[in-house]
């Protein structure tokens, strides 16, 4: 702002006194003066607010690339125009080096947001249609998109387990210790928290899906008892044997049940927390959840979920959907991914959402 009003000032004050003085308020200094003190309060603005980008401040430029970047283009350049005015001024080898400068740093901004603009536009993303919507919420819906990726794996465990193949044996038992575990804690968030808000706004709509929790406990129980046969080394062969040809032929009827299941509440019910439930209660809701699962099975939910994800975005907005509810919980949240996914991943995710960077691990930054 004040490299704008240097400029103006100076060019008022100029032709004031080329139309009533001449140059007589040039020569006595009075539009100079104006130019000079402007022009170094917005230099002094600016290198203020470069020394706050620095990598040990890091307060400006950890976001993400957007159109509003372009503000700070605007901002350089009208800094850049300031200094060739002064320049043309004051004709002195300060002024030059000054305005080269501020010139050469308004063409980079401008370069680098004419590509990262480009690249954008490219990717079809956020440049001229708006943002997908989503919300505090969406966690939900994304946990179903997990399991969805995550189903092919476990059915192909399952299919290729042989008893005399004890890795094939672990493998499955592995997959389904924490299918299981996502099966409990989700469909309990589901009938203690969720859906008994939908129920509250509409009377028994998640009556069906409610029901089938309670006939899937039962069958995952009894299938947990047919696990435990096959990992007994005092059961005999044969019931082993007899526990996992009964788990083939009847598991996989399950998972198509099961993803059924998740279809029909996508379709059914969350329509209602997408546009009836305001924001403020969709945060509470989120909270709820988190709340009632133990730390410990969180530890194993999250980076099943995040690994089972098949796209990094749809991994980015599922950690985000827990952080807008969360924001207190950034470094418990991030601390689990961190010590659950592989580096590759961990640095695409802590790049997106930097501030769930466990405090003292590489490229923490105070945030306050």
């Amino acid at each position: 702002a004040p490299a704008l009003v240097s400029i103006v000032s100076f060019n008022l004050c100029f032709a004031r006194g080329a139309v009533f003085g001449g140059m007589d308020l040039l020569a006595t200094g009075v539009c100079t003066d104006a130019l000079s003190l402007y022009f170094f309060l917005a230099l002094v603005i600016f290198l203020s607010l470069a020394w706050a980008t620095l990598p040990y401040i890091n307060f400006f430029g950890r976001d993400k690339y957007g159109m509003g970047y372009w503000i700070e283009c605007f901002a350089a350049d009208t800094l850049a125009a300031a200094a060739a005015v002064y320049y043309s001024v004051y004709g002195t080898y300060t002024g030059e080096v000054l305005m080269v400068m501020l010139l050469v740093v308004a063409s980079v901004f401008n370069f680098a947001c004419m590509m990262w603009f480009l690249s954008q536009l490219v990717r079809g993303r956020t440049v001229f249609c708006p943002e997908i919507k989503w919300g505090p919420l969406s966690f939900m819906k994304l946990t179903h998109e997990a399991v969805r990726g995550a189903l092919p794996t476990f059915t192909k465990a399952l299919t290729e387990m042989r008893l005399e193949d004890e890795g094939s044996v672990q493998l499955f038992c592995a997959h389904f210790s924490q299918f299981v575990m996502l099966h409990e804690e989700h469909s309990r968030h589901e009938d203690e928290v969720i859906f008994k808000a939908f129920n509250d706004l509409f009377p028994e709509q998640g009556k069906k899906w409610n029901d089938d929790h309670e006939h899937d406990r039962v069958l995952i129980v009894h299938w947990k008892g047919l696990v435990n046969t096959i990992l007994s080394t005092q059961a005999p062969p044969q019931a082993r044997a007899a526990a996992i040809q009964e788990l083939q032929t009847t598991l996989p009827q399950f998972l198509e049940h099961f993803a059924e299941h998740l279809k029909g509440e996508e379709d059914h019910l969350q329509p209602v927390g997408k546009r009836y439930l305001p924001l403020e209660l969709q945060k509470q809701i989120s909270r709820k959840v988190w709340e009632i699962t133990p730390a410990a099975r969180w530890e194993v939910l999250v980076p099943y979920l995040v690994n089972n994800l098949p796209r990094n975005l749809q991994r980015v907005r599922y950690l985000k959907a827990l952080l807008w509810a969360m924001p207190e919980r950034a470094q418990q949240i991030g601390a689990i991914v961190y010590r659950n996914v592989d580096s590759v991943k961990w640095e695409m995710l802590r790049t997106e959402i930097p501030e769930m960077i466990p405090r003292g691990t590489y490229n923490w930054r105070r945030y306050y």
